[in-house]
């Protein structure tokens, strides 16, 4: 079967192309800004050309011919959708809502004859359902018969819960189902359902501190286990930080279920003053960017007009319009911690536990109140 030509926008460190690619669908052509992130799509598909700059800069038609082709078969991309209060627009000098756009011009530009989109699970309500009711129209305008649907990736053998809307554009003449759920759903059977993460992982071999194994503990138990192993025999990456003696000590005073306040004060972690302070910088920086937001104005001058004052650096008040809020396990972790202590040592002041449910509520603006 001939192989299928197919370029992939906002690539990151190339998932998509790599499914792609395991339905021989050949991704020839690539864009990422990130540096880091193009890098290790690189790794990934030594083959494919990268473009790592930005978007707005690519000549989409003459990227191809240069790489030898007059025509693509499938393009796809998840580009960022927040602020789009300029829906229609087309304001390509709006940084906000302008790679939505960028995306649907790499679309007209390379005329494929299949378009895939993805992005998060509420993106048919993010704005009113204006985002979606856009890219639907701007395809059918383009030529594409359009289909969408909310996918879960639990439903196709994996161990994790994580939905995603996948928007399909189709030429004239072209056909698509999507997949149907390849696990039942027996409510009275959870194994059965989904696959779990201790079906995913049973072949793992225990670890203690500091120790690292390259031995898989049985042969696979399952489809999963072979499949992620392949024809690899030897087990790679399996380690346990080597946390000292203090670390550990800390740790093994924490029960189940238990949290910062079960450790003597003389053990607790200083950074805890430092992660919960960098979140409440965090979480100033995004309220001042939901105000621009409201106002309609530009957050970043704002901001690089008050750093130019030389009272703040911009290290904690850049803000990720993809992204929103703080993330990582650090600064999540050590703030509910201390907001916990706070209740347990009946202290009624509500400005850390208020920095967690404002980050919540970044998190629930961007995914359009559907945690993952």
């Amino acid at each position: 079967m001939k192989k299928l030509i197919g370029i992939d926008l906002f690539c990151g460190a190339g998932g998509f192309s790599l499914g792609l690619s395991r339905n021989n669908i050949e991704i020839v052509l690539a864009n990422e800004i990130e540096k880091d992130f193009a890098k290790t799509f690189e790794l990934n598909h030594p083959k494919t050309k990268m473009l790592n700059e930005d978007i707005h800069n690519i000549d989409f038609k003459k990227e191809i011919k240069k790489i030898g082709y007059k025509s693509i078969d499938i393009l796809c991309g998840g580009p960022p959708c927040q602020g789009f209060s300029t829906v229609g627009s087309k304001n390509k000098k709006d940084k906000r809502n302008s790679l939505f756009w960028e995306f649907l011009r790499a679309v007209n530009e390379t005329a494929p004859k299949a378009v895939i989109f993805e992005n998060v699970a509420g993106f048919k309500s993010l704005y009113n359902g204006q985002a979606y009711e856009t890219l639907i129209k701007e395809l059918k305008i383009l030529g594409y018969n359009v289909l969408s649907n909310v996918l879960n990736a639990a439903d196709y053998g994996l161990p994790q819960h994580r939905k995603r809307t996948i928007v399909v554009g189709l030429s004239k003449g072209y056909s698509f189902e999507f997949p149907k759920i390849i696990k039942s759903k027996n409510k009275n059977l959870f194994e059965d359902k989904y696959l779990t993460i201790m079906s995913a992982i049973s072949d793992l071999p225990k670890l203690n501190v500091g120790e690292e194994r390259n031995q898989y503990l049985c042969k696979p138990k399952n489809d999963y286990q072979k499949k992620m192993r392949g024809s690899i025999k030897i087990l790679t990456e399996h380690n346990c930080s080597k946390y000292g003696k203090r670390m550990q000590k800390i740790i093994g005073l924490v029960p189940p279920k238990g949290d910062i306040s079960d450790v003597p004060v003389n053990l607790r972690p200083k950074k805890y003053f430092n992660n919960v302070y960098a979140a409440l910088r965090v979480t100033f920086a995004n309220n001042m960017y939901e105000i621009c937001e409201k106002l309609d104005c530009d957050y970043t001058t704002i901001k690089n007009a008050y750093i130019k004052t030389g009272k703040a650096t911009d290290m904690y008040l850049d803000v990720n319009p993809s992204l929103r809020g703080y993330g990582g396990m650090c600064l999540p972790k050590d703030t509910i911690a201390i907001a916990s202590l706070m209740k347990k040592l009946n202290i009624d002041l509500k400005l850390i536990q208020s920095i967690h449910d404002d980050n919540l509520q970044f998190k629930k603006t961007v995914f359009n109140g559907m945690r993952e």
